[in-house]
């Protein structure tokens, strides 16, 4: 079985992911919504829905995850499932073999792109969101895996030994590691191999993901620790991104957008729009506009510019519109607030 056969296998919906599809893109239109509702047995398609089909669990237990035994288990993030916070008692690995997905760990949220490894201690509140065609994977491995199947692994002296150990022997562990490995052929191969042996059913599969499981670590350790991510480090290249955001959209002041920006990021318009306003507590407008405001009371008081003048250079649609807002904002108009600063 190659590859794009999987692919396509996984590719096209899912009778469960369809109707949850839908109920998605009825969040937003009532009208829809009441249509929705009304589907007769939607308790009967696995479904999970808010209020409807309550059937997520807020605990994965090692009992009701490997119900036919084995120590790990892969299986399709099922698409469009409403977000819900929750824990395994085992770990998690997410992995995102086509398209992008969104990972919330505790209070930090991630984008995750094709070939991104997020490795997720038990115990820890996590959410997944795909809300679209994107291929992303759950790789659970029982705790128990570790001590009987990578005890080797364990003793050495890397960063991924030091993960498990704290979070199987310590009270001192990180929520997560996450690798960005981006188009790395072989892992890419391997992290194939795993999906396809875990279709397999028989005496041979379980010690063939044990052992692609630990090519798959090797990799990682051998090509990709400095591209680790864990929760210090992301916190401090996440103040380093929003200060670049904020000192772009300062230089680009009088063009710039949200979606323009979210695309010179990478980013989702949406996920561009929370990342400012959870870092900043003000929306990317607030932000666009407090920008504005501050050069205009600069060029009023140090130029002799005219109000049309500083109208055109700040990027406003009209001398009116600025105008309307600075007086709005300052209660007086600019040419007031020129005169009394002069």
């Amino acid at each position: 079985m190659n590859m794009q056969y999987v692919e396509e296998y996984l590719s096209p919906l899912k009778e469960c992911e369809l109707i949850m599809k839908e109920y998605h893109e009825s969040l937003e239109d009532p009208e829809k919504m009441a249509l929705f509702l009304k589907k007769p047995n939607l308790h009967e398609y696995g479904c999970f829905i808010p209020g409807v089909c309550d059937a997520a669990w807020e605990v994965f237990t090692e009992n009701n995850m490997f119900p036919g035994g084995g120590n790990i288990q892969v299986s399709q993030h099922l698409r469009y499932t409403p977000k819900f916070t929750h824990i395994h008692t085992m770990f998690e690995i997410v992995y995102v073999l086509k398209g992008k997905c969104e990972n919330i760990v505790r209070n930090t949220t991630q984008q995750l792109f094709e070939g991104d490894y997020c490795i997720i201690s038990p115990n820890t509140p996590h959410t997944i969101g795909v809300f679209d065609e994107s291929l992303v994977f759950n790789i659970l491995v029982k705790k128990s895996t570790f001590n009987e199947t990578f005890f080797k692994f364990l003793t050495g002296n890397h960063v991924l030994s030091d993960f498990f150990t704290n979070i199987l022997y310590t009270k001192k562990s990180k929520d997560y590691l996450l690798f960005r490995t981006g188009k790395d052929i072989t892992l890419i191969s391997l992290t194939e191999n795993l999906i396809k042996e875990s279709m397999n059913k028989d005496d041979y599969t379980n010690l063939c993901m044990e052992n692609i499981l630990m090519l798959i670590f090797a990799r990682l350790l051998r090509h990709h620790q400095e591209n680790i991510e864990t929760p210090s480090t992301l916190q401090r290249l996440h103040n380093d991104i929003i200060t670049g955001i904020i000192q772009y959209i300062d230089r680009n002041y009088k063009t710039v957008t949200l979606s323009e920006l979210a695309k010179k990021y990478n980013y989702t318009t949406p996920y561009m729009s929370r990342l400012i306003y959870d870092a900043t507590g003000k929306s990317f407008s607030e932000i666009l506009s407090g920008i504005k405001h501050n050069k205009a009371l600069t060029l009023l008081i140090s130029t002799d510019m005219t109000v049309n003048e500083i109208s055109e250079k700040l990027g406003y649609e009209s001398s009116a519109y600025f105008h309307r807002k600075f007086k709005k904002t300052m209660n007086m108009t600019p040419l007031e607030y020129r005169k009394n600063n002069s």
